[in-house]
């Protein structure tokens, strides 16, 4: 199942270990400088007594400045967001679908989207499929969305906010994957949704307990872009990381970014490790206790 390419702008979980088999992590450094926290994020979680953790909110409150992957709160990101939702060729998925898979994926979204198909079909595969994750994911109440959250807390506050890349670089994450491979990707995701609802219920769950290790073996057995790992992580958490000493030294900063970019030996835990930091599990859970 090869879904999870849908998230890039929230969630990567792609390289979690069992040896960080967590979400959330305080940041200090032998220099005395600034104590900094990391949290790992899901684009959109949902649940009726699911809340954002309360050591997450107590950091994030301390917090003096926030840094997240793009910062949407910019005009100029949301203008850049808004001109780049649509897909060129217009009517790629014509020139990619057979008749009957295209019939077929147009009946999927008037009927089970209840969504006029002639309207979006020119979306970027990236946004079709977020429209059915978020049709599996059948949220009863209002589903929490942590990466806004945020950023609107962030606001309300007058906290700064930091973007580390712009949605152009983000944008061009995808155009580098074949377009063919994401409308194969998009079609499976589509009509497989018992699989697909599955897979994402399991997968929300081992994140909403903070379960690194469960969140792990699922990803093991996901078959993602798998040829574009590098671009879409590794790299990305290296230019990141050329960023984030400067930030860190001067102010408090809570880092709210893609969980999957945390794990791994080229993950944000191990880099921010490898350049002297100590980066220390703090164990969360989304689930209420009342």
């Amino acid at each position: 199942m090869r879904y999870l390419f849908v998230v890039t702008f929230a969630l990567y979980f792609a390289v979690l270990t069992p040896a960080q088999a967590n979400i959330f992590f305080k940041v200090s450094h032998p220099d005395h400088q600034p104590t900094s926290y990391l949290f790992g994020t899901m684009h959109m979680v949902c649940g009726v007594e699911i809340a954002t953790p309360e050591p997450v909110l107590k950091a994030f409150e301390s917090s003096q400045q926030l840094v997240v992957e793009v910062n949407l709160a910019e005009p100029e990101q949301q203008r850049a967001l808004q001109q780049n939702v649509l897909q060129q060729p217009a009517d790629y998925l014509e020139q990619l679908l057979n008749d009957s898979e295209y019939l077929r994926l147009k009946s999927l979204v008037e009927d089970e989207l209840n969504l006029p198909f002639q309207q979006i079909s020119a979306l970027r595969p990236v946004f079709l499929s977020a429209l059915f994750l978020q049709n599996y994911l059948e949220c009863a109440t209002a589903p929490l969305r942590l990466d806004e959250f945020f950023t609107i807390q962030a606001n309300q506050a007058q906290k700064t906010i930091v973007g580390l890349e712009s949605v152009a670089e983000q944008i061009s994450l995808f155009d580098a994957i074949p377009l063919d491979l994401q409308v194969s990707s998009l079609f499976e995701l589509a009509t497989e949704p018992a699989q697909s609802k599955q897979s994402l219920q399991q997968l929300e769950h081992a994140y909403l307990t903070g379960n690194g290790d469960e969140v792990y073996q699922l990803i093991q057995d996901q078959d993602d872009f798998g040829d574009y790992q590098h671009g879409l992580l590794d790299h990305r958490n290296e230019q990141w990381l050329e960023k984030l000493p400067k930030l860190l030294a001067t102010q408090s900063t809570f880092i709210a970014v893609g969980a999957g970019h945390l794990g791994g030996s080229n993950g944000l835990v191990a880099l921010l490790e490898s350049a002297g930091y100590t980066v220390t599990p703090i164990q969360v859970s989304f689930v209420s206790q009342d």
